[in-house]
């Protein structure tokens, strides 16, 4: 009888944290645990491969400070949508049926998020499999190993989605186990590469005085760090939202969560490429460090704490996109779609990782920013469930991502979120002034479009701030521009952080202010 309780306890458990319905003020945890969840995240080869870009495009101390600046510079808009997230309860896929309509967010921004979660579950399913055929001392570029690395694949990918399965709460606990452990690993490698450079000294000597083999700007490196964070500035509230307070939770989760973790694992990719000239760092650590089984492993497992994430809101995504409510439902759709990222892993998705994450920054930038002036400045914090289709949405949306994508000049992240952010704003306006509809809030029906001060802070600081990230580039070279969009963002936070925190969580299903805990 008491285990026949505890399983549905556990049952009820899982299926309120799989659920798209809001957490309430009660059952919300620790900003520390969405902190977990993404250092997790972060521990990723893929991300390691972007260092490795960087080492071979810039100089070695360079690639350090790029890396470090594009990586500060993209929590900022992280905590706009980690503030979201905790405010309303609801996750990203939920969060879109206010400002998009439920059709758009049920279609196009449920398949972009599917997109994004899938591509990366399938470039870790690629490299777990590479990374244990190493350990065992198999050739996985050889084509007569190709269905051993088929089958290593497939297994990976349908073992590595079970923990998603159990929920946020789980996959915050492997992330604080896996974190130090695989972080040991590669700690153990920097002191192979010192120690096959003679020491610490020549070894620094070294690779400070190592040249680039294909030297690229800093502009271009901070758009593909970038492209690495931008999905966050969408599916952070999937985790953000069980945070007790807006402020400083929707701070410190992204900056502790990520800074640090990444910080080392960009470091490693640089260092190690530096020193090899190659971005391969599974084959770095197996040929040329020479390191055993038992830590090639270790980076095998250290795919988990990703592709559990990736899982997890792939599963949130289908849920949204076919209104599936029950927890079995979520549990399958959170299994199909990982076997079609382990599908992508076999195609070779590694090959177009760059690609990959240029995308992301394209279309994922304008969706976050139309979500924050859509919460903050048009609904004044209240989430509402809008049916059908926003076209203002949708075309600011598509416009912007397709500026981004045919302007050559500067970082296209910026490009299609200040584009977006814009055109979404006065779009309403005109419509409001126009032809109401649903989607215009009562008090803009009668004429009333006051902001309040912190509103103004709101439009003119982040709007302000991202404006000026946008245009550095077409009126400054790089560097100058570099300095000046990281004050573009500086701004942007400041000015958020100063028109937010003074707000308590919206924590009940009718929108009803709760106090903060």
């Amino acid at each position: 009888m008491a285990d026949t309780e505890m399983r549905t306890v556990e049952s009820k458990a899982v299926a309120e944290d799989m659920a798209l319905d809001v957490i309430p003020a009660e059952k919300r945890t620790k900003w520390t645990n969405a902190a977990a969840v993404f250092a997790g995240c972060d521990l990723n080869i893929p991300i390691i491969f972007v260092g490795a870009t960087l080492a071979q495009g810039l100089h070695f101390i360079t690639a350090f400070v790029v890396m470090l600046v594009g990586l500060t510079l993209a929590q900022v808009y992280t905590t706009i949508n980690a503030a979201v997230g905790a405010d309303t309860g609801r996750p990203s896929a939920q969060l879109t049926r206010c400002a998009f309509g439920s059709i758009t967010s049920r279609t196009l921004i449920s398949f972009l998020l599917l997109y994004m979660n899938m591509g990366w579950y399938g470039s870790h399913v690629a490299v777990a499999a590479s990374a244990g055929l190493q350990a065992f001392k198999i050739d996985h570029t050889d084509p007569a190993n190709f269905w051993i690395y088929a089958i290593v694949m497939i297994f990976i990918g349908l073992i590595f989605v079970i923990p998603a399965l159990k929920g946020q709460k789980i996959i915050a606990k492997i992330s604080k186990v896996l974190v130090p452990l695989v972080l040991i690993v590669f700690a153990y490698a920097i002191f192979r590469v010192f120690q096959n450079l003679g020491g610490f000294g020549p070894g620094l000597k070294a690779l400070i005085e190592s040249e680039p083999t294909s030297p690229m700007s800093i502009t271009s490196a901070i758009v593909l760090l970038l492209g690495c964070s931008a999905c966050q500035w969408l599916m952070f509230s999937d985790y953000s939202r069980s945070d007790p307070k807006i402020m400083p939770d929707s701070v410190l989760a992204p900056f502790v969560g990520n800074i640090p973790v990444c910080f080392c694992i960009y470091g490693i990719g640089i260092i190690l490429s530096t020193t090899s000239g190659t971005w391969d760092i599974i084959a770095i650590m197996s040929n040329e460090l020479h390191m055993g089984a038992l830590a090639l492993l270790c980076v095998l497992i250290a795919q988990m704490t990703t592709m559990v994430v990736a899982a997890y809101s792939c599963g949130l995504a289908v849920a949204n996109m076919f209104n599936i409510k029950s927890a079995k439902g979520k549990m399958w759709a959170t299994i199909g779609t990982s076997a079609i990222g382990t599908v992508l892993a076999l195609t070779g998705i590694l090959t177009w990782l760059d690609t990959f994450l240029q995308s992301i920054a394209i279309l994922f930038a304008p969706i976050g920013i139309i979500l924050a002036i859509d919460h903050y400045l048009i609904r004044q914090r209240k989430w509402e469930d809008h049916s059908g289709i926003n076209w203002i949405a949708l075309v600011a949306m598509i416009i912007a991502c397709a500026a981004a994508t045919f302007i050559p000049i500067g970082y296209s992240a910026f490009t299609s979120m200040f584009i977006a952010g814009i055109l979404y704003y006065i779009g309403m306006i005109i419509q409001a002034k126009v032809k109401p509809c649903k989607y215009t809030p009562e008090a803009w029906k009668n004429g009333k479009i006051v902001l309040t001060g912190e509103n103004k802070i709101f439009l003119f600081g982040v709007l302000g701030g991202v404006f000026i990230s946008f245009i550095a580039p077409f009126i400054l070279p790089s560097p100058a521009c570099d300095v000046v969009a990281v004050i573009g963002g500086a701004i942007t936070l400041v000015a958020f952080i100063i028109s937010v925190k003074g707000h308590t969580i919206f924590g009940g299903k009718e929108g009803k202010a709760e106090t903060s805990i």
